[in-house]
Formats: C-alpha cells, structure tokens, sequence
C-alpha cells in the first residue's frame, strides 16, 4: 500500500522513510510478507536486443521484402513530397 502512495518507492526508500521517521503516521508491520508489484517488474523488463543482421535470407528474389515509412519531412522536396518510402529484398540485400 505505502509503495504505491509514494510513487513505487523502493523497499530502501520506505525503509528510511521508517528510521527516519520522515512521515507523520507512517508504520509498517515488521512482519509483513515483501511484496511484488507487476507495475514495476514490468517496467524494469528490457527487451532483447534486435540482430543487426539477417540470419537467413529468403530463397527467391521478391519472396520477402521489407518496408518503411519515413516522414513527414519538415521541409518538402522541390516536387511536394514530405515522406519517404523504402523497399528491400531480403534476398538480393
């Protein structure tokens, strides 16, 4: 409860706030199980690095093909255009 009130405060931070006695009327059971919130173990998962290169290439020219959008530009081409669009064979790159 009291890791939530204060913003997800570590078990440190309450700790202190305890000894400290820096919260009027703050007090926790000694005995009380440590808890798990899912809010920050999720937030302190990481995500797996993505490969810098392919490790298998398709077998035929045209069977896969990668695509991005960039834009919009903050200034346009000479022709009006504000977004790019790239194609690349997985093959043939």
């Amino acid at each position: 409860m009291w890791h939530r009130k204060f913003g997800h405060i570590g078990v440190k931070g309450l700790k202190c706030l305890l000894t400290e006695e820096l919260v009027d009327g703050f007090t926790v059971d000694e005995h009380s199980p440590s808890f798990d919130c899912n809010a920050c173990i999720q937030v302190k998962q990481e995500r797996s690095p993505y490969p810098k290169h392919m490790l298998t290439r398709s077998e035929h020219p045209g069977k896969l093909t990668h695509t991005d959008v960039w834009g919009p530009a903050r200034v346009t081409t000479m022709s009006g255009v504000r977004y790019y669009v790239s194609f690349v064979n997985n093959h043939t790159h």
